[in-house]
């Protein structure tokens, strides 16, 4: 339709309202046309959609996994690794969480690179839920190489630790260690606390349950120290590396927590680092059991806080396992007129399983034979002979 401007007096052409859908139309078609001419528009890599499928990510997580995996022309290497994994035990769970944290696995060559790694896991003694559980927590170490840093890693934690026994259990508790940096973290590391005048050994004590304090960058490791010589435990005393475990784990705002707490069912700040000096382990006991095993203590069992102070270590056993049912044992034969007088907590909570059940248990078991069967119901414990 010709319409003339009157301003100007040109002749305007004018179209008619394109409908909605011929606007959508447009819009798709020329998408197409740009995805074909000079605007890139690439079909999605085709392992987007097996790394969905086959390896059970998610759309965002193979998105992610696939731009390392742009150079594949099939499935076949893929495929193999998979299948490899599973031959070895891995389930659908353990694949997702390898090809999420090291898509490149799926390149890798199995009978050169993943299959001589296996084999020589497997010579060192790790094989089935426990070669699965070194894969899922060291992950890095199948990219290492397998003479110039594996092995030599393996042998280096063996000799601090003793035995390989002593690595594999780390490995089972879930100890991400091996593949930390041994000359930048570890070496300096020990040569500090060998500085400090504790040696190898003893370290190697500390290292079996408490691995991470090794594994501190070193200045962490240094303040650490710091602190445990700030409280007052001589480095000699087998307690400093056990102390320098329970600072690792609690900062000085939450140490000054405890002791405030403390003070509150009143122990006095002199019996708190008394206490700390003697067993630090206990500070590491969180604010609520603390208070609950306090007011135990105090309230049911009748002692003073002085004497939990002394014996801070009972502040360290399970209130529902230990403490509540060895106390009612005590009760109940206090009530059958089989023990005189209060107990001694001290002596009582720190005996052993096999040494309570003899003489507190199976010693009245013909008078008593209930006792038996409330113990261990309300302990949750087998029968120690």
């Amino acid at each position: 339709m010709l319409l003339r401007d009157p301003s100007s007096g040109f002749l305007l052409l004018l179209r008619r309202p394109r409908p909605i859908g011929g606007l959508l139309r447009l819009y798709t078609s020329t998408a197409g046309a740009s995805g074909a001419g000079g605007i890139s528009c690439r079909e999605p890599h085709f392992m987007l959609d097996y790394l969905i499928t086959s390896c059970g990510l998610s759309f965002d997580e193979a998105s992610k996994a696939s731009k390392y995996l742009s150079h594949l022309k099939s499935t076949k290497k893929p495929d193999s690794v998979l299948n490899f994994f599973r031959s070895h035990g891995f389930d659908d769970t353990h694949l997702r969480k390898i090809v999420s944290r090291n898509p490149r696995w799926l390149c890798r060559d199995v009978e050169k690179i993943l299959a001589p790694k296996f084999r020589a896991f497997q010579d060192l003694g790790f094989s089935g839920p426990i070669l699965i559980q070194l894969i899922l927590s060291e992950h890095r170490l199948i990219d290492h190489s397998l003479h110039r840093s594996i092995l030599p890693r393996f042998e280096f934690w063996r000799r601090l630790l003793g035995s390989m026994d002593r690595v594999m259990k780390l490995v089972r508790n879930k100890s991400c260690f091996l593949g930390t940096n041994i000359e930048k973290t570890v070496m300096p590391n020990l040569s500090l606390l060998q500085e400090r005048g504790i040696p190898d050994s003893r370290t190697a004590v500390l290292l079996q349950k408490s691995p991470i304090l090794i594994l501190r960058k070193p200045a962490t490791l240094k303040a650490l120290v710091e602190r445990a010589e700030r409280m007052g435990i001589p480095r000699s005393s087998r307690m400093f590396l056990w102390a320098l475990s329970a600072v690792d784990r609690v900062s000085e705002a939450k140490l000054d927590a405890k002791l405030r707490l403390l003070k509150s069912f009143g122990w006095s700040e002199v019996e708190f680092y008394a206490a700390l000096r003697k067993d630090p382990t206990f500070i590491t006991v969180s604010d609520k059991l603390l208070s609950a095993k306090m007011e135990f203590f105090l309230k049911e069992v009748g002692r003073k806080p002085l004497e939990i102070a002394r014996c801070a270590k009972l502040l360290m056993y399970s209130l529902e396992k230990r403490l509540i049912p060895r106390h009612q044992v005590m009760q109940k034969l206090k009530a059958r007129g089989l023990y005189n007088g209060d107990y001694n907590p001290s002596s009582v909570m720190n005996m052993s399983e096999k040494k309570f059940m003899r003489k507190y248990i199976f010693l009245h078991e013909e008078k008593v034979p209930e006792l038996l069967v409330m113990y261990i119901a309300q302990s949750g414990r087998g029968v120690a002979l």
